[in-house]
């Protein structure tokens, strides 16, 4: 009797594991939006995850104070290198030019915010950029937090994934146009 009980454990146990659902990857689409078009050269950038979205699991906002994780939805790779990627790709349009920028910042929010519509997808880095001369003579340097909310055709991780590579190029052209105005200064 006892036997056949741990034989039945067994294989109700095998047959769970079998039905565990397989993970879906994502990444954000790495593809440049074309939008940007300045006079200098990203030479470098970094970005650093905070912890709550340094999971591959990717993070959805329930509530102000509640969070929560997509149980099979992950990150392909390390957010952080992603959104490196991301912006270098944004910024390989540029012309190029005499300044030579490095970029490197926190990223503070890369979630799923649901509301009672659906869902949006909220980023938040907190940036310092560096913009030196051509002949490293002179350089610049400031820090701002970007941040934008885009909704989400669907709350779902698809449509999450797809309206947070939109937000990520959205910021991208906001912190084109603030280097484009920190490097007219510079000249100046």
């Amino acid at each position: 009797m006892y036997r056949k009980y741990c034989i039945a454990t067994l294989m109700a146990i095998l047959a769970g594991c079998l039905s565990v659902p397989e993970p879906n990857y994502f990444t954000l689409d790495m593809r440049s939006s074309g939008r940007i078009d300045a006079p200098f050269t990203v030479e470098e950038v970094r970005i650093r995850p905070g912890e709550a979205v340094a999971r591959r699991e990717i993070m959805i906002r329930t509530s102000p104070t509640q969070i929560e994780y997509y149980a099979t939805q992950r990150w392909a790779a390390d957010l952080g290198e992603q959104l490196s990627e991301k912006l270098k790709t944004e910024f390989s349009q540029s012309q190029g030019g005499e300044a030579r920028v490095w970029i490197e910042g926190d990223l503070l929010a890369f979630e799923q915010v649901d509301t009672r519509d659906g869902a949006d997808a909220h980023l938040k880095l907190d940036l310092v950029v560096t913009l030196k001369s051509e002949n490293g003579d002179t350089s610049r340097s400031f820090r701002k937090v970007y941040e934008t909310v885009v909704t989400a055709d669907a709350p779902n991780a698809p449509a999450i994934v797809e309206a947070l590579s939109r937000g990520l190029e959205s910021i991208a052209v906001e912190l084109a146009e603030d280097l484009a105005r920190e490097h007219r200064e510079q000249v100046q």
